[in-house]
């Protein structure tokens, strides 16, 4: 399967058995988060995910129905810690290239209110976006999982793959980036619950794309290395977790930590509308 090679190349791997995950680092660079006997909360859900293609007027700027479904299956080793599942439920096509490139809030609720299919994630697939300019691959509603009426996902298509869908459904269950708070965690992690994104065993990421623009990551043997001049309050210097799936380091996403399930999972269960 193409995602298990990805696994080799990450800062981290999971390793789960009974449902008790330990993180090991594959890097210098990344901390060890290292767990013992501790379950993360199984959903045992399966979300249907309905795919609404936005193309041209001509009807080109489509995606192959067996890529979609490959690259939502691919979904299902990165989310099967906490036992939730992903399928194509259905797949639409639309020649309304008004919405090819979303540049304004008013756009994403027009079409919500034209193609939105109420009891799925609905995913859409467009060509640009400028709501959020540092996710380069999309964008999704913040705890859309809560949000029967409305709430969706945003995937360009050319970055329709499984990690940035992950990246995009992260937000979608409650995730912010790493990077939230550019750079106002410390590096000790004294602050973690305050700070950043308010998860502790994510690692201060001071890298904010819509400011600095793209990461400069190392080449070569020294791929997915964090390259920084920067420091923290502290004077410390940063040593993020760039194969995290909520960090802006694309190429070298890999997974999610333990607490980054624990709270997805958490708030799917404390959601009052649970129709999917």
């Amino acid at each position: 399967m193409k995602d298990s090679v990805f696994l080799f190349k990450c800062t981290f791997i999971f390793l789960i058995s009974l449902m008790v995950v330990v993180v090991i680092p594959m890097k210098a660079q990344t901390v060890s988060y290292t767990t013992k006997e501790r379950s993360l909360p199984c959903l045992d859900k399966e979300f249907s995910i309905f795919v609404h293609v936005i193309q041209d007027s001509l009807g080109s700027g489509g995606l192959p129905i067996s890529k979609i479904e490959s690259q939502i299956d691919g979904l299902n080793e990165l989310f099967a810690p906490i036992c939730a599942r992903f399928s194509v439920c259905d797949v639409a096509f639309y020649p309304t290239y008004q919405f090819q490139y979303i540049w304004k809030p008013d756009q994403v609720l027009e079409m919500e209110k034209r193609y939105f299919v109420r009891h799925v994630i609905n995913l859409f697939v467009i060509d640009r976006q400028a709501i959020r300019p540092g996710d380069y691959g999309g964008f999704a509603h913040h705890l859309g999982i809560s949000q029967p009426e409305m709430g969706s996902v945003f995937v360009l298509r050319d970055f329709f793959e499984t990690k940035n869908i992950a990246h995009q459904l992260g937000h979608y269950f409650g995730l912010l980036h790493t990077w939230t708070g550019n750079g106002e965690e410390l590096v000790d992690g004294s602050n973690c619950a305050t700070a950043g994104d308010l998860i502790c065993d994510t690692p201060a990421d001071p890298f904010d794309p819509d400011i600095d623009g793209p990461p400069f990551l190392g080449d070569g043997h020294e791929e997915c290395l964090f390259i920084y001049p920067g420091v923290d309050a502290n004077g410390e210097f940063y040593r993020p977790d760039t194969g995290n799936i909520m960090s802006s380091y694309q190429r070298c996403y890999c997974g999610f930590t333990l607490q980054q399930l624990e709270l997805m999972a958490r708030n799917y269960l404390q959601s009052v509308h649970k129709k999917w």
